[in-house]
């Protein structure tokens, strides 16, 4: 099945929006604090607006609500195996070694958007020379 280049780069920024909400909501579980809740006062304080950033934040808002994540393990195992063989025998061309890849770390997503559904699965990558949000995202 062949997947739109618009969807592919929705699919994209969900995953890297994903990551970050991981990455900041361990940062802030059992804090909160109350100027994040109010609403900017736009006579005291600037802010920046950007239409096409809010398009694609309430586009990734959207999908989110069409994703759960897979928590079975079993079915996270079979993805992880399907992987490691593509990357493996080269179906998939990574940029980083295999043994860079942290298979303990997959998130893996169901998506349903528009009658189909989609599997996800992200790879963090570790090692020196890559940072805390590299990763291997296949749909």
């Amino acid at each position: 099945m062949k997947i739109s280049t618009k969807l592919k780069n929705h699919l994209n920024k969900l995953a890297v929006l994903a990551i970050l909400i991981a990455f900041i909501g361990n940062l802030f579980i059992g804090s909160v604090d109350a100027s994040m809740t109010e609403e900017p006062d736009t006579k005291t304080e600037e802010f920046y607006e950007d239409k096409e950033l809010q398009r694609t934040f309430k586009d990734m808002n959207d999908y989110s609500k069409t994703t759960t994540e897979i928590k079975n393990e079993l079915a996270i195992n079979e993805l992880k195996n399907n992987v490691a063989n593509l990357i493996a025998t080269k179906k998939v061309k990574t940029n980083a070694p295999l043994e860079n890849y942290d298979y303990k770390g997959v998130t893996a997503l169901e998506i349903n958007q528009a009658g189909s559904t989609y599997t996800s699965i992200t790879l963090p990558v570790k090692g020196d020379n890559y940072s805390l949000i590299s990763n291997l995202t296949l749909v």
